[in-house]
């Protein structure tokens, strides 16, 4: 009885060390995948950060553009009125030469 009872607390032993094994394997893979874990984290909060940057680098950007546009349409408006008013003036001053008012050496 002393034999197997020694070969069974030997099956233990080496189960108890293969569990030990498998442990300390597990505890290493465990600790990797917060490393992981961490880094991503890490990463996520700089990529955040960068997003955030990018986002208002775009409103300011569209803020800026907006207002050229709006400069652009109020010097395009200035020119379409001081064309409209030249060719006003040039209908005058043709009819004005048609009728006689005004000779060329005026012009």
């Amino acid at each position: 009885m002393c034999i197997r009872d020694r070969k069974e607390n030997d099956d233990i032993m080496k189960k108890l060390q293969e569990t030990e094994k498998d442990n300390s394997y597990l505890k290493g893979e465990l600790q990797k995948s917060f490393d992981v874990i961490g880094k991503t984290e890490t990463m996520n909060k700089e990529l955040e950060k960068k997003l955030s940057e990018t986002q208002k680098l775009v409103e300011s950007l569209d803020c800026q553009l907006r207002s050229e546009r709006k400069r652009d349409e109020q010097a395009f408006s200035i020119q379409r009125e001081e064309k409209a008013q030249a060719i006003a003036q040039t209908s005058v001053l043709e009819e004005q030469v048609k009728e006689g008012e005004l000779s060329l050496i005026h012009i």
